[in-house]
């Protein structure tokens, strides 16, 4: 049998195997502490709003919220889906997880097309599936899985584009669905456009670039007519509503929001992978400045990186969420990088200057990085002693292989690479067994009592409602102050419960917008969730307003 059939099948096995015991449990809350965000416990369920709607209520679309607009593949997938299986929060989970699976065995094609080493590339292969945050956020339907699959589907393309020109078209198609899969990733359509001009003045071909325009334009016109016309009055307010909370409107807020950006902290429990995307972009820098040759794939990877971190780096809210995409553009990097140590090129200046430059990247846009690793409170310190010691070393042994110092001592590199890889290996098995298997079934258990207390006439209202009465036949809708559901709320719909998010006051707004209701809400239970409550009401129609 094949060995690389034999590896990727092992690798497949165990991507699936580490994901799916006990997948309908709740995420570590260890995730969505670092990112600040309820997300991951509540966003799952607003997605297949329209498919779920059109299954129990032959309906597409029943209130304000539409995420048709946003996804409308995923909408369709989950849609047939759940014809032919049933409406289960599951199956929402079992497709996010299946990009993700998809997405490792495309990031193990991409490195054997650029000619890694067998046995290291599975190694690099494993390290990438067994991410905590890309474990915890693949068991999870989110939009950005489907988004981040597409990212490196177009990638694959741009690699392929030399064996075959026509293949510019696929890259342009895929970076045009990644990003209307999410309109915040419209950087990655850019980071690929100029890639492909590069490529394109590089081969002095430009039937290359017109293949690529030629799959954006295709992609994107369908989606014009089929989508974005139609709704137009969606897209107007959901628009207008996001830019006007997550976009800055001063110079000032922009280079605030840059400066003290929230990656590091993100990232604070894998610092040598994000350390590594820094030393990849101080290493091309580094290669323009010294004029050196640099490969479209590198402009490619290197712009992908940099405009993820500047556009989503300048937002007023950066969920872990929108980071997703720049896990597998770590990884990649990793992978260069070891092409580069064993590369011929590798010189000691250059080493040096690469090493300096990251340095220096650290300190202006990281700063809270070195912290992070100094003193809690901080991610990071979640590990015992011995292993932040462990990784500390992991990194000295990293910096002394990139410059090439390794062999006056006649160790081979093999070893130490074999080491670090180990080290981060254990990071992240530690991580999962800490965290990731210590499950609960919150959510799970809300939906249960929701079956078996409510009515079927009962209609909720909350930010989580959505996911808490996934796998029952009620309706909810959620509510956003100046996003959707917000205006005359009550009137509109026969709403006879809220589910209200604790940890921002979600209650609150809802109360001063329509003051008339305070009166009438009977306190039925509180549901545990994350490191908040879920506190569930009942409007009651009986008791007369004061």
């Amino acid at each position: 049998m094949n060995r690389k059939f034999v590896l990727l099948l092992i690798l497949f096995l165990l991507t699936i195997i580490i994901r799916i015991p006990r997948i309908e449990s709740d995420p570590p809350s260890i995730v969505a502490s670092i990112s600040g965000s309820a997300s991951i416990f509540c966003d799952e369920g607003m997605y297949p709003h329209n498919a779920r709607n059109k299954i129990l209520f032959n309906k597409w679309v029943t209130d304000d919220w539409n995420p048709f607009i946003y996804n409308p593949i995923l909408t369709i997938l989950y849609y047939l889906t759940f014809l032919i299986f049933g409406v289960k929060i599951l199956f929402v989970k079992l497709w996010n997880l299946l990009f993700a699976s998809i997405s490792v065995l495309l990031f193990f094609y991409i490195g054997n097309k650029k000619k890694i080493n067998i046995w290291l590339l599975f190694l690099l292969s494993l390290l990438f599936s067994f991410d905590f945050y890309w474990i915890n956020y693949s068991r999870v339907g989110l939009l950005e899985n489907f988004s981040t699959l597409f990212f490196i589907l177009s990638f694959v393309y741009f690699l392929k584009i030399e064996d075959n020109q026509k293949n510019a078209f696929l890259s342009g198609m895929f970076a045009t669905i990644a990003i209307l899969s999410k309109y915040l990733f419209a950087y990655f359509l850019f980071a690929t456009f100029i890639s492909i001009l590069f490529y394109t003045l590089k081969k002095k071909n430009k039937k290359i670039l017109l293949f690529f325009t030629g799959g954006v334009l295709t992609t994107f016109l369908l989606w014009l007519f089929t989508i974005y016309l139609p709704n137009l009055k969606y897209f107007h307010k959901i628009g207008n509503a996001w830019s006007s909370q997550s976009i800055p409107h001063t110079t000032k807020r922009i280079f605030h929001n840059l400066i003290n950006n929230s990656l590091p902290r993100y990232f604070s429990i894998s610092p040598l992978i994000f350390y590594i995307g820094i030393l990849f972009i101080s290493l091309i820098i580094v290669k323009v400045l010294l004029r050196m040759e640099i490969k479209a794939d590198e402009v490619y990877l290197f712009l992908w990186i940099s405009f993820s971190f500047f556009q989503i780096g300048i937002l007023n809210y950066q969920p872990l969420r929108y980071y997703l995409p720049l896990i597998p553009a770590l990884f990649l990097a990793f992978s260069y990088i070891f092409s580069y140590i064993n590369s011929e090129q590798n010189r000691l200046k250059f080493s040096f200057l690469s090493i300096f430059l990251s340095m220096a990247f650290t300190f202006m846009f990281f700063r809270s990085f070195s912290k992070l690793l100094l003193k809690p409170p901080s991610a990071f310190f979640v590990y015992p002693l011995i292993f932040r010691i462990t990784l500390i070393i992991a990194t000295l042994l990293f910096l002394y292989l990139f410059i090439g110092g390794i062999n006056k001592f006649k160790i081979k590199k093999t070893f130490i690479t074999i080491l670090i890889f180990a080290i981060i290996l254990w990071g992240e098995i530690w991580l999962q067994f800490r965290f990731g298997f210590q499950t609960k079934y919150n959510l799970k258990n809300i939906n249960t009592y929701m079956e078996k207390k409510l009515n079927r006439d009962s209609f909720i209202v909350g930010q989580c409602a959505l996911r808490a009465v996934f796998d029952t036949k009620l309706k909810a809708i959620p509510a956003y102050k100046g996003w959707f559901n917000d205006k005359n709320l009550f009137q509109r719909y026969p709403i006879t419960h809220l589910l209200m998010l604790k940890r921002f006051n979600e209650l609150s707004w809802i109360v001063h917008r329509y003051p008339q209701i305070k009166n009438r809400l009977e306190l039925i239970k509180t549901f545990p969730i994350w490191d908040t409550k879920l506190i569930f009401y009942k409007l009651n129609k009986k008791k007369e307003e004061k």
